[in-house]
């Protein structure tokens, strides 16, 4: 089995057998916890310490505000958008048309990407076309009637690609792991991050819930947010 590393400080040595490559990884939690830190540091590492091309797709953000947040942490990933190597792509969720999955899809033979982020599913799944849950994949009409059959969807058809797919996702405030509720179990990995205020000071956390094909350290682990990045500490 081939795998691959994050390239995130310190989480690699979580996934004791490393991460299988062509795995659809969800990473949860809260508004502010790091998700899309963490998204862009597997994108930015993978490409800049593994030469692994890599596409960042954003639905909530501007292509402009995720480049800013890479030069924060003194990543030059436009050195590598300059390439060819790396695409950030930005839908407003308003403004979206059933070409979404087609054009991402584009995307990832453009650049030939091994990696690919949806920040996040979401949004995503908020989306609606004439008040249908649908997109076209090549000439192809995929219609869905509940937002769990439309993830469902959109994943396995991501899923026929040559990358390793994250998806980040909002946590929920019920039993299930997601506000969509179909997703970590569509996944072969979950990670959960956690943000609580103790004080004055923020306490990050990390915990690897499942990873099929690969063993992983169970239990929770705290990380820090520094001007490099992501750190998980021992």
């Amino acid at each position: 089995m081939e795998t691959i590393k994050l390239g995130i400080n310190g989480i690699d040595k979580l996934f004791i057998d490393g991460l299988p490559r062509k795995s659809n990884l969800l990473v949860y939690g809260k508004p502010g916890c790091g998700k899309t830190l963490f998204g862009l540091e597997f994108i930015y590492h993978g490409v800049d310490d593994f030469n692994e091309n890599g596409v960042y797709v954003t639905f909530d953000q501007s292509r402009e505000n995720i480049l800013q947040q890479c030069r924060k942490f003194g990543w030059d990933i436009e050195k590598h958008m300059k390439k060819g190597k790396v695409s950030v792509l930005s839908f407003a969720i308003d403004k979206l048309d059933r070409e979404v999955l087609n054009k991402i899809i584009s995307e990832i033979r453009k650049t030939r990407a091994r990696r690919l982020v949806i920040d996040t599913i979401t949004l995503l799944a908020l989306s609606k076309y004439e008040d249908k849950y649908t997109f076209l994949i090549k000439d192809k009409v995929v219609v869905s009637n509940s937002i769990q059959q439309f993830i469902y969807s959109v994943i396995t058809t991501l899923n026929c690609l040559d990358t390793t797919n994250m998806y980040l996702a909002f946590s929920s405030d019920d039993e299930s792991a997601t506000q969509d509720g179909i997703s970590e179990y569509l996944c072969d990995g979950i990670i959960n991050l956690r943000i609580r205020k103790m004080g004055k000071a923020f306490i990050r956390t990390i915990e690897i819930m499942k990873m099929r094909r690969s063993n992983h350290l169970s239990g929770i682990h705290n990380f820090s947010i520094t001007d490099k990045g992501m750190i998980v500490e021992d």
